[in-house]
């Protein structure tokens, strides 16, 4: 199953020191945002950022870099990498899918190089074949994703990880949010 929630969690949760994160527009980046703050890894602290100055000093933090020139930003990191390779926790740079940044990232091939198999499009994940994935969400859960929320709401299914994304992929499928 191709499942952007359980795709992001890994890249949260991953020892690379930067990771990347491209969104189809902004108010998908600030539900992404949203999810990643759920999705941290427990106990770690979960900073939204601007710059690369704003993230540089917090390498236990999960940082989430949302920056106005995303073109500057990557030409930026390109030129400062070695300043974060000792960052224990991921930061996540946000790039718009056509936009400035993912132009730029092309010409800068070491950043490039740096974030090959560390980067996750929720979107491109997202298209599904709806009748195929709620026919496998029962055949896995023995329940409709309705009925899943339904018992996840009323306490019946127990908060695990596996859960969590379960729920949210019942979401969706078009479960009641």
């Amino acid at each position: 199953m191709r499942d952007a929630s359980g795709a992001l969690w890994k890249l949260a949760h991953t020892k690379t020191p930067i990771g990347l994160v491209i969104y189809s527009d902004y108010e998908q980046r600030n539900e992404l945002i949203t999810e990643l703050e759920l999705l941290a890894p427990s106990g770690i602290q979960v900073l939204r950022a601007t710059t690369l100055d704003e993230a540089r000093p917090h390498p236990r933090a999960l940082v989430l870099l949302t920056p106005p020139d995303e073109g500057a930003t990557v030409l930026e990191l390109d030129g400062r990498r070695e300043q974060f390779v000792d960052r224990q926790v991921p930061l996540l740079l946000f790039l718009l899918r056509g936009g400035e940044g993912l132009r730029v990232l092309a010409d800068a091939p070491g950043l490039a190089s740096w974030l090959n198999g560390s980067e996750v499009e929720p979107e491109r994940l997202q298209n599904i074949d709806g009748a195929a994935e709620i026919k496998t969400f029962i055949e896995r859960t023995g329940k409709s994703p309705e009925a899943w929320l339904a018992a996840y709401e009323a306490g019946e299914i127990s908060e695990t990880f596996e859960n969590i994304l379960l729920t949210h992929r019942a979401r969706l499928l078009g479960g009641t949010p």
